[in-house]
């Protein structure tokens, strides 16, 4: 039987994970068997409750769990190793990032977007003494592709 105090072997690793992905967490420690020991997590310091669906932690192996990432979950993650009849060890925290992705989910957003990008691509071709606009021409392929883009997504 282990009766010494828990230690953290190996700290939670700092990540960046895309919007909507699953992100995992590991914490390995020296301690006596759940339950016995039990690890807990904390976000920016404070104490992360399971969801049920979304969040979840293995209290014996210390794994924290994150399926369908959201961009509130970017912070500083850390993991508590809990045994009792000792005092609980901390680890160093991890950051996790969060990349969000562009969502533009109405047509009315996607046209105001539309119109901007028409204006601003006729001010420049004017300024450019240039007359090229009409019907979505215009001598940037950038921006062609662009108001292309857009109006796949006007259709869709």
């Amino acid at each position: 039987m282990f009766t010494a105090p828990p230690n953290i072997v190996s700290d939670p690793l700092s990540m960046t994970v895309e919007e909507g992905a699953r992100a995992s967490l590991a914490c390995q420690f020296h301690a006596m068997a759940h339950p016995v020991t039990v690890v807990l997590w904390k976000k920016n310091g404070k104490m992360i409750n399971e969801d049920g669906s979304r969040i979840k932690m293995n209290k014996a192996d210390g794994t924290l769990v994150i399926s369908e990432v959201e961009l509130d979950d970017h912070g500083n993650y850390s993991c508590l190793v809990n045994t009792t009849g000792f005092k609980p060890v901390h680890s160093k925290p991890a950051i996790v990032l969060v990349k969000g992705k562009t969502h533009i989910h109405d047509k009315t957003t996607l046209k105001l977007l539309l119109s901007h990008i028409w204006e601003a691509a006729w001010c420049r071709q004017m300024a450019d003494k240039r007359i090229g606009i009409f019907m979505g021409y215009t001598n940037n392929p950038l921006t062609t592709e662009l108001l292309r883009f857009i109006f796949r997504q006007m259709i869709v």
